[in-house]
């Protein structure tokens, strides 16, 4: 078998794999893999197809393809700021109570004084609402 050019690997990896550059997808991460490749090849598939291009990857996760949709997905939502962060909470906060935080979160800001108002009136007054 022909050894393949360090320009040949590369294009052929890069159709059987992604990269993710760890530190930069987790600020913070301290972990001593720089890199994460995202593919349904095996390790050994990987050093036997792609030996100089996974050399300087090295040392790497593996992650499946189904992970790699994963972060693709959370990526996604990220770039479209289509998640909210909810403040932490006790384990037993009742889920009725994260569900009307969810909902509240998503009103929008220039109606939410409305409803805080709304809800604080009918606390004080002990108005019922349905």
């Amino acid at each position: 078998m022909t050894k393949l050019t360090l320009e040949q690997q590369e294009l052929l990896f890069a159709n059987d794999c992604k990269l993710i550059n760890l530190r930069y997808e987790y600020h913070g991460y301290t972990g001593t893999e720089k890199w994460a490749i995202v593919t349904e090849l095996a390790e050994e598939e990987l050093w036997v197809k792609y030996p100089d291009v996974i050399r300087r990857y090295t040392p790497f996760i593996l992650l499946s393809m189904a992970q790699g949709e994963v972060i693709t997905e959370y990526q996604n939502y990220e770039a479209n700021n289509d998640y909210i962060q909810l403040p932490p909470l006790k384990k037993d906060t009742p889920s009725d109570v994260i569900a009307f935080m969810w909902e509240y979160m998503k009103v929008p800001e220039d109606s939410r004084e409305k409803v805080k108002n709304l809800l604080k009136d009918a606390n004080e007054n002990g108005v019922k609402l349905s």
